[in-house]
């Protein structure tokens, strides 16, 4: 197989195609879990914000992601101090109100309170220019509606309409009613800021990933769910409650932050699981364009033989390949063809597959490929059309 510089910017331009569209919902994380595990999923490319309901930002987040605060409610004015000193300092985009206040065991505020405590919390951070979005009902949007109307009274406002869901992973109309009922009743945009299945419908893992899949995509057609965060930062082993199911999570319970199939979904793509629609045998490789020909980059190491054959040895591969000192090479190269063209109009024929196996001792060409695996793993959703766990494949 031969490849040009042209053929290094056809991936370039696929990497682009596997970031979030500028449409769709913007998927968050909300965070609940070991903050060191924080660069596993936040480096990913659908993550671009997390919040947390009452503490601050995670020093270990990538800084890619937006972080936005939250006023959980007058039970946590610790919380809530700490937060606010926080934002003297550096103000933030977006301010989130309270935590469910329409269930006792949450902020449990009625609406001409809630009104009233905001007025004095929050609405100064948007006279600061901050935009302020809802308190977040778990199910009441009556709640809401009689928020909005005391707030109106007092002269405050809202700048998007916050809520959540938790329900049976069989109960997807249910969801699209609750959330399309949300914006026609209000009209403002929409952040849903924890989604997930409980506990009480007793899913089994694939069921919850269906619903997961299936919910984000159609919040990405809507054109009015900004931000979407589903609740599944934390372990399988450890829930923050039992009241959302443990096959939420987007981490797999070893203690190490390692991701759940579920997790890789949600961090790499939007397109559908084609396992869970039924694999071929084996993965299918994309084969690269074919285009004009330039001299072969330096060799860097690939994965070690004993991996060659799996999606994962062709996945770090790739890596090494499209490794930035390998791009500054056929660069380079590439102008260096083009010279020879216009003096002798003739052209170099380079096999770029020839990448010699890692010698054991090749530390430096190994922390190249791990450096760039996230790139590739960019690209892996739009070349594959379609997700693959090559984690678990390696």
């Amino acid at each position: 197989m031969v490849a040009s510089a042209s053929v290094y910017s056809t991936l370039a331009l696929a990497l682009l195609a596997a970031l979030p569209a500028a449409h769709a919902t913007a998927r968050g994380l909300a965070w609940a879990t070991n903050n060191d595990f924080a660069p596993v999923i936040g480096g990913k490319p659908m993550v671009t914000w997390y919040h947390h309901w009452e503490d601050g930002p995670v020093p270990q987040m990538p800084s890619k992601n937006q972080f936005v605060p939250m006023f959980w409610g007058p039970s946590k004015w610790d919380k809530w101090n700490a937060r606010k000193s926080e934002m003297n300092k550096k103000l933030p985009k977006y301010l989130l109100g309270f935590n469910e206040p329409d269930i006792s065991s949450q902020a449990n505020m009625n609406p001409a309170y809630a009104a009233q405590v905001w007025m004095q919390e929050i609405h100064p951070f948007g006279a600061r220019g901050v935009k302020l979005g809802s308190p977040a009902v778990a199910w009441n949007l009556d709640w809401t509606a009689q928020f909005l109307g005391e707030l109106k009274k007092r002269g405050g406002y809202v700048d998007f309409v916050t809520v959540h869901w938790y329900g049976s992973y069989k109960d997807l109309a249910g969801f699209k009613k609750f959330v399309s009922t949300a914006r026609s009743r209000f009209g403002y945009k929409l952040w849903i800021t924890e989604l997930g299945v409980t506990s009480s419908s007793n899913p089994s893992t694939q069921q919850t990933k269906a619903f997961m899949m299936q919910a984000f995509q159609w919040m990405d057609g809507t054109g009015y769910v900004d931000r979407a965060s589903w609740f599944g930062c934390f372990e399988t082993s450890r829930p923050p409650d039992a009241y959302a199911t443990s096959k939420n999570a987007l981490f797999k319970g070893n203690a190490r932050g390692a991701l759940t199939d579920m997790g890789y979904w949600y961090g790499y793509t939007s397109k559908p699981d084609r396992r869970a629609l039924a694999l071929p045998a084996a993965p299918v490789v994309p084969t690269l364009p074919a285009a004009p020909v330039v001299a072969a980059p330096a060799p860097i190491a690939a994965a070690p033989s004993s991996a060659a054959g799996s999606l994962a040895a062709r996945h770090h591969a790739l890596a090494a390949r499209l490794a930035p000192r390998a791009e500054a090479e056929v660069e380079a190269a590439g102008a260096e063809a083009e010279a020879e063209k216009e003096k002798n109009g003739t052209e170099v024929a380079v096999d770029v597959d020839a990448v010699p196996e890692a010698a054991a001792d090749d530390d430096a060409d190994a922390d190249v490929e791990v450096e760039d695996c996230d790139r590739i793993c960019m690209l892996r959703a739009a070349a594959l059309a379609g997700y693959a766990d090559v984690v678990d494949e390696a």
